[in-house]
């Protein structure tokens, strides 16, 4: 007993050891907060909507008065497609007609979080909406440039054109990778976790601009926050479809179905959600959003972005 003692505290300091040299290993860039430049689409829209970032779904069934960054969806400075989708079936004309949407930037601390009286607008995205109360989904797409990003970015650049593949093939490789993130969180092993989304965090901490040392807090709160809350809390791996993003360079799971009052919040609507989802223990919940790729010559995916 007491050798089985010694070796799960030698396997478990050796995976944490891991990932420390992990971090340590990594080349964070240093810029000065002038350079900390962050992109972002800023709405004002009083019904639904969908927000895509070069055919990548950024914000899903959203609602509301929000700014919502581009430079996790960007890897480089370039030209870029937005475009937006607005639910406006029953929605007033006099409600519509209040409907803003601009490109703005704005800087961040070493901290990732806003500087104050940073944000500017670069340019008001007009919607040409329909009227026509009988509507139920309008679309409009604009192109914007990004040119003041300091870094450029590997992201999902190398990744295979998954449309390429057999569909039923890819939807069962993918529905199988979930299945293990499924259990790695509700096992709560935040050791895990961490490793597999170690991509994701440390391309996380360039484009919003964090130090080695926030790199390294904000990944042993993710580790802490599964490790303390997400054991044995997810909800069954249900109700999903795939959704390829990115021209083919992405892919995830999403809800589909709509729901109301989840886990006995008011209101709560799940559709667009990760199906990786973790209950509170009174109500309500939170999802793991996972954007995976799969590298040039690999068979193995690799989260990237959320």
């Amino acid at each position: 007993m007491k050798t089985l003692t010694l070796l799960i505290i030698f396997f478990s300091t050796l995976s944490c050891s891991q990932t420390n040299k992990n971090i340590s290993n990594m080349n964070i860039p240093n810029y000065p907060i002038k350079n900390h430049v962050v992109y972002g689409i800023n709405t004002s829209i009083q019904c639904r909507f969908d927000l895509l970032i070069n055919d990548i779904s950024a914000v899903n069934n959203s609602l509301g008065y929000a700014t919502y960054d581009i430079n996790p969806y960007v890897l480089k400075n370039g030209k870029y497609k937005i475009k937006i989708k607005l639910y406006t079936k029953g929605i007033p004309q006099d409600i519509l007609e209040k409907t803003r949407i601009n490109l703005v930037k704005y800087l961040k601390n070493d901290e990732g979080e806003f500087v104050e009286n940073s944000k500017e607008t670069i340019e008001e995205l007009v919607f040409k909406l329909n009227f026509n109360k009988d509507s139920i989904i309008q679309k409009q797409e604009w192109e914007v440039d990004i040119k003041e990003l300091p870094y450029e970015l590997e992201g999902w650049n190398k990744g295979q054109d998954l449309r390429k593949l057999n569909q039923k093939d890819l939807e069962q490789k993918v529905i199988t990778y979930y299945k293990k993130v499924w259990s790695i969180l509700n096992n709560g092993d935040g050791n895990m976790w961490s490793n597999l989304t170690q991509k994701r965090s440390y391309e996380t901490a360039i484009f919003d601009y964090n130090s080695k040392e926030e790199l390294e807090r904000f990944m042993k709160e993710n580790e802490d926050v599964v490790s303390k809350k997400a054991k044995n809390m997810l909800i069954p791996l249900e109700d999903f479809e795939m959704k390829i993003y990115a021209d083919g360079k992405l892919v995830t799971l999403e809800r589909k179905a709509h729901t109301r009052d989840f886990n006995n919040s008011f209101p709560l609507d799940i559709k667009g959600w990760s199906p990786l989802i973790r209950k509170y223990s009174t109500g309500g919940g939170s999802d793991y959003p996972i954007l995976l790729y799969l590298p040039e010559g690999s068979n193995e995916f690799v989260i990237i972005r959320k």
